[in-house]
């Protein structure tokens, strides 16, 4: 046993251990690599910070790719890790849960947490496992955390469906979201999954709405429809033109924190191919300032909200995305190419997604 891992612990009067902002774990698997003696820091957009032994230089890893935690002082962790392998779900969300109770170390328990999101995930327990998923992403609203979300959805009819749904609404506004457009929207589109399940008529509403387009428009009737003018829309328009090409002067000038906030006031209002180019621009900008966690989120944006009617464009940033990820998140970075693969099969982007994808 480990002096410094036991001078990480104090005890509450309780009897409780309670860590100190910095926590060791002795072990796990990072990206599918051992590490050992790891002093886990925080959780910055969605990756874990920690160091290894005495060095002092900040790692970073995507949650999704740490497993097989050994923490000497908490064997349950331990326990829970390797009942997971087993696929013994439920023991592993009961572990889990012991060790988050004794744990007052916030990024440790989000680490947890995501750690028993799987179990959750693999137990068919669908209304919970969005309940943790939400606690996760709220504390780190960034397309890398979105990817936790859970993937095994009820059958339509299962009750557990309008129930998680409600949840949901019930967080969009939030402080940690409605602060965070981009991650409003991810959350929406969580939603809009759950609705499409269910069959519910509210999705067509909001899918019109993550499209950008008014949720209450009527389809063509044919070629010769023409619709109706909306008071106010010329001058839109014309308002969406004249900020995409002032994004575009900014980011020649290389103003990247001005074009991040004049198109986040722009995307508000902009819809289709324009929305489509300030996400793009927004992306580009993060990426000059060498922010690829947050380029990715701009490009997954397109992906997400005009993934139906922009196939071209979508796969093409989707795509983007994942190359921006891959460095640091290649699990996350190998879904989006399973992704491109499965919903554009025909875009060019789909031979180089299954080049990487294997």
């Amino acid at each position: 046993m480990r002096n410094t891992l036991l001078a990480s612990l104090v005890v509450s009067a309780a009897g409780a251990a309670l860590f100190n902002p910095a926590v060791w774990a002795d072990s796990a698997k990072i990206g599918g690599f051992g590490a050992s003696n790891i002093t886990i820091k925080t959780i910055q957009n969605g990756q874990l910070v920690y160091t290894k032994g005495s060095d002092e230089r900040a790692l970073q890893a995507p949650l999704d790719t740490v497993s097989d935690l050994q923490i000497e002082a908490l064997p349950m962790v331990t326990e829970a890790e390797k009942a997971v392998a087993g696929r013994d779900y439920k023991k592993a969300i009961e572990l889990y849960g012991k060790a988050i109770q004794v744990c007052n170390n916030r990024p440790l328990q989000l680490l947890l947490k995501a750690r028993q999101l799987r179990a959750l995930d693999g137990d068919n327990r669908y209304l919970d496992a969005v309940k943790v998923f939400y606690e996760v992403f709220a504390a780190s609203p960034t397309a890398a955390t979105f990817e936790l979300r859970p993937q095994k959805l009820p059958e339509g009819n299962s009750n557990l469906l309008p129930q998680a749904a409600t949840f949901i609404n019930g967080k969009l506004n939030d402080p940690a979201i409605a602060k965070a457009p981009d991650a409003r929207k991810l959350l929406k589109s969580l939603l809009l999954e759950i609705y499409q399940q269910t069959n519910d008529p509210k999705a067509d509403a909001l899918a019109r709405e993550l499209g950008g387009k008014p949720a209450d428009e009527a389809p063509a009737a044919g070629p010769a429809a023409t619709p109706a003018p909306t008071p106010g829309t010329a001058g839109q328009a014309q308002d969406t033109k004249q900020a995409v090409h002032t994004a575009e002067e900014l980011f020649t000038a290389k103003k990247y924190d001005e074009l991040i906030v004049q198109a986040d006031k722009a995307l508000l209002t902009a819809v289709n191919e324009p929305a489509i180019r300030l996400f793009t621009l927004k992306a580009l900008a993060y990426e000059a300032q060498q922010k690829p966690e947050s380029a990715a989120l701009s490009y997954l944006c397109i992906a997400t909200f005009y993934g139906g009617s922009y196939q071209t464009q979508s796969a093409e940033a989707m795509y983007h995305a994942a190359e921006l990820l891959a460095p640091k998140q290649p699990d996350a970075a190998k879904r989006l190419y399973q992704e491109i693969i499965q919903k554009y099969p025909h875009s060019a982007r789909a031979d180089d997604a299954k080049a990487k994808a294997n």
